[in-house]
């Protein structure tokens, strides 16, 4: 994190940052900041005005995502593994009762 703030101070881009804290009872908590650094005419930095947000639902929605789509892929391999191996034929339909 430091080191991502003295090279926007050192380089006059844009900071932009997304990280995990701990609140003083363990929970868990994601921000995500953005700032621009603030120079003085002979080009000092003065000033790294900025916004934080907190984050927390998007990446915890982001983690149950990744969860679902990993065992998603896990039955999709599951089943297919099935349907090679049956001699006869196996129909699937969608949630509308259509045969696909």
């Amino acid at each position: 994190m430091v080191a991502a703030i003295n090279q926007a101070i050192e380089t006059g881009k844009d900071f932009i940052s997304e990280y995990r804290v701990y609140t003083e009872a363990g929970e868990e908590r994601w921000l995500a900041a953005r700032g621009r650094v603030e120079y003085t005419a002979d080009g000092r930095p003065i000033a790294f005005p900025g916004a934080l947000a907190d984050i927390t639902e998007r990446k915890q929605a982001e983690s149950a995502w990744r969860q679902i789509s990993t065992e998603l892929e896990r039955q999709l391999r599951k089943f297919d593994a099935i349907a090679s191996s049956v001699p006869d034929f196996i129909y699937t339909f969608d949630l509308s009762g259509r045969f696909t």
